[in-house]
């Protein structure tokens, strides 16, 4: 199976389908979205049903390796504590059930994307159509919105004989705003508990009586 499905609405995580990342390890350029769904078996039935369909039809009876996930199929997985954080969650991803859907483009030696396909077609709705994603408009493509996804599941053999599934990112359309998925830092603070573990207590410049702009090089 290599047909393209719509996926049902998600809030997206990480977002990057403006413009690709470059993977170096790989030397290619990824278009990606984290899918966020709500965990409803009937919801994400499509999507589980395509991925056993595909492994099926690629793999024929090999099992599907499911013993180190907690889903159904390992192309999603349930929201679980992150192995770069603390041990928790990471934000908006508790109790549900994530995806990734990617596009990829190889470089060639100089590092220059080469594009066999078009990219990932980006779109909003408005007024109950889907409109093209224009540069004027990225900033209402971000973390946390909603969105569906034109996916398309294709199956894979990895170098050490793993059989799967993953999704393809054929496009992506916003359906609503949400609360932005953005890391909150405390800034300010951050500088403080630098300053009182190394002991500072003034950096000095602004305790000169005279202004910044009379410094000479010689006091910078």
């Amino acid at each position: 199976m290599s047909d393209v499905i719509l996926t049902p609405k998600f809030r997206a995580g990480y977002l990057r389908v403006l413009d690709p990342q470059f993977n170096e390890k790989k030397n290619r350029y990824e278009w990606t979205v984290e899918m966020i769904f709500e965990e409803d078996a009937k919801t994400l039935k499509p999507l589980v049903d395509a991925y056993k369909e595909t492994f099926a039809a690629k793999h024929g009876s090999a099992k599907i390796p499911t013993k180190s996930f907690n889903f159904e199929v390992p192309a999603l997985r349930k929201g679980v504590p992150d192995a770069f954080t603390t041990g928790v969650v990471r934000e908006g991803r508790e109790g549900k059930v994530i995806a990734t859907a990617t596009s990829v483009a190889p470089a060639d030696k100089d590092g220059n994307i080469v594009l066999k396909f078009p990219p990932p077609s980006v779109h909003l709705l408005r007024n109950g159509s889907a409109c093209t994603v224009t540069p004027d408009m990225h900033d209402q493509i971000y973390p946390g919105a909603y969105y569906v996804a034109n996916v398309r599941p294709y199956a894979w053999v990895s170098e050490n004989g793993t059989k799967g599934v993953s999704f393809g990112l054929d496009s992506i359309c916003k359906v609503a705003d949400g609360v932005p998925l953005i890391a909150q830092v405390d800034r300010k603070g951050a500088f403080e508990s630098y300053a009182s573990a190394e002991g500072i207590k003034d950096s000095g410049v602004f305790n000169s009586d005279e202004p910044f702009s009379t410094l000479s090089d010689n006091d910078l």
